[in-house]
């Protein structure tokens, strides 16, 4: 990602020798989440010589999958040298960056003589580098007869164009004399 987690390991008292500490990672994001280091207990960082502060640098791994942010949570553990200063998780999250997609219609309500059109207009936020092809389906009372510009059903399909974030079907209402 192009933010990563830091986690910062802070040292008091005499700090002339290294130092190596022990810790576990726990959380909702798995090893293939981030890279930097891997999930589980038995996990050591060390200080160096002179050095009041380590760090951990957790990157977050892009990718495609729909899915809630997750987390990140490191915990000290005992050891030799050292008495555990944070006794609860410190926790870091990875956001969610997926693409989400969005739908309104303008107007809401066209007559079926008039000039104007139903337009559905398609938002995604996210990364919009790439074309994205998004299913969808059409219900209601209204048959093919009724409009062009489309077919109901399910198994639509729609297209953003690369750097696009919007999308548009146009349903235009067809003039008839049924009552």
């Amino acid at each position: 990602g192009t933010t990563n987690l830091v986690y910062t390991f802070t040292r008091t008292g005499i700090t002339t020798n290294a130092l190596t500490v022990n810790y576990g990672i726990t959380g909702t994001a798995d090893s293939t989440d981030y890279t930097g280091a891997t999930p589980g207990t038995g996990k050591t960082i060390t200080f160096a010589a002179n050095s009041a502060t380590a760090t951990l640098t957790i990157d977050p791994t892009a990718d495609t999958t729909i899915e809630a942010n997750e987390t990140v949570a490191l915990t000290l553990a005992t050891g030799t040298g050292y008495l555990i200063g944070t006794t609860t998780a410190v926790t870091g999250t990875i956001t969610n960056d997926d693409t989400s997609i969005t739908l309104a219609v303008a107007p809401s309500s066209v007559t079926e003589d008039g000039t104007t059109n139903l337009v559905y207009t398609f938002t995604r936020t996210g990364i919009t580098t790439n074309a994205l092809t998004v299913n969808y389906g059409i219900t209601g009372t209204a048959d093919s007869t009724d409009y062009t510009g489309a077919t109901p059903g399910t198994g639509k399909t729609i297209t953003f164009a690369a750097n696009s974030a919007t999308a548009t079907l146009t349903i235009d209402p067809t003039a008839d004399t049924t009552i």
